[in-house]
């Protein structure tokens, strides 16, 4: 595994984090936010998949990397989303403003199903597409029909997040893949 810090990714990430925070403000002319929305999202998840390439995560068992994901993705992903449920409830209860108890019960139904409370989307978002891109770079010689899945999926789910992003981000998924490939090959 490669363990040297790559520059060039960090600065990338500070873009991609000032980005996130300019396209959220309302201020911004509306092309502008509509131009900055349209690429701050899908650059982390580039930025994730070459880090999965230069780890050389391909290389390790499926199996491991799944669990090191859950611990490192998921159960800070269910950790955050109790606690921010926490606080509106406690938010609720003082002030009687927000929706109430049914706003909790869906905030729960949206954490258990992987929809994301709030911004909380971004991490099962991210889980499922690095584990599809390690099974597509480690299936993809024998098995060209997992590159089919994502574009039915998302079709039929589309409240999924996490799906929606295997949809959006596929294109880059491709070009890493080819981009190995080819590297493999020469």
């Amino acid at each position: 595994m490669n363990d040297k810090r790559h520059i060039y990714l960090d600065i990338a990430r500070g873009a991609g984090i000032i980005l996130v925070i300019l396209g959220h403000i309302s201020y911004l002319w509306d092309f502008s936010r509509i131009f900055i929305v349209s690429f701050h999202m899908p650059l982390f998840f580039v930025i994730s998949g070459i880090l999965l390439y230069i780890k050389k995560e391909a290389d390790n068992p499926t199996g491991a990397t799944a669990r090191r994901k859950l611990k490192s993705i998921m159960l800070p992903y269910y950790i955050w989303s109790a606690a921010a449920i926490i606080v509106y409830i406690f938010y609720y209860l003082l002030t009687g403003r927000d929706g109430g108890w049914s706003a909790v019960l869906d905030h729960i139904v949206e954490t258990l199903t992987l929809y994301g409370f709030s911004v909380m989307w971004f991490l099962p978002a991210i889980f499922f597409s690095e584990l599809y891109f390690l099974l597509i770079l480690n299936k993809l010689p024998e098995s060209p029909e997992l590159l089919k899945f994502p574009l039915p999926g998302a079709l039929r789910i589309r409240r999924f997040s996490a799906l929606r992003a295997l949809f959006i981000i596929f294109p880059v998924f491709i070009f890493l893949i080819l981009n190995h490939r080819l590297e493999a090959a020469n």
